[in-house]
């Protein structure tokens, strides 16, 4: 059967993307995978992935992809969860938002920062927070989609079932005793 006949294109896209995503067992890998997977899905011009530290509650890490080395620098400390972005922790419902800075959680946007219109969504792994993924800016302008959103989701609840396994896959591979 023929692959037009199973699904249509966006569909077809997001399943090469966990495909892709849960046929690897490497962290950095995956979480490398799942952001550009959320840029293209979208179209975003920006993208990003936090991760959530061991508490839950604050981004140990602030992964993105589209913004060069001297605007990233430029923009200072990355975020660490709070605000807006601290609203999606937990949550697997998208958010959209036209201008994220002007929401009333907004903060700690500094001057160089690029504009940020704003597509959001927790990534839960077995039942737990441990991240979100934010594309901002849809190329060629305009807003991002329902159907965007809908991939981006469906994208984030892969990604939380391919974070679980390369976590798990890690801790096995750490236990090991070699004789």
């Amino acid at each position: 059967m023929g692959e037009s006949v199973l699904c249509d294109p966006v569909t077809r896209a997001v399943l090469d993307v966990a495909r892709d995503v849960l046929g690897d067992l490497d962290i950095e890998s995956v979480l490398s995978r799942v952001l550009k997977a959320a840029h293209e899905l979208s179209g975003a011009r920006y993208a990003a992935l936090g991760v959530l530290d061991d508490t839950g509650r604050e981004l140990e890490r602030f992964i993105t992809l589209g913004l060069e080395e001297a605007g990233r620098r430029r923009i200072g400390a990355l975020p660490r969860g709070y605000g807006v972005l601290g609203m999606l922790t937990g949550r697997s419902a998208p958010m959209r938002l036209a201008d994220v800075s002007a929401h009333p959680r907004s903060f700690g946007f500094p001057d160089d920062h690029p504009p940020m219109q704003f597509l959001g969504v927790g990534i839960i792994a077995a039942g737990q927070p441990v991240g979100n993924l934010y594309p901002t800016e849809k190329e060629g302008g305009g807003q991002f989609s329902e159907q965007d959103e809908a991939a981006v989701a469906i994208l984030a609840e892969f990604a939380g079932v391919a974070i679980d396994r390369a976590r798990r896959y890690a801790g096995v591979e750490a236990s090991r005793v070699y004789l």
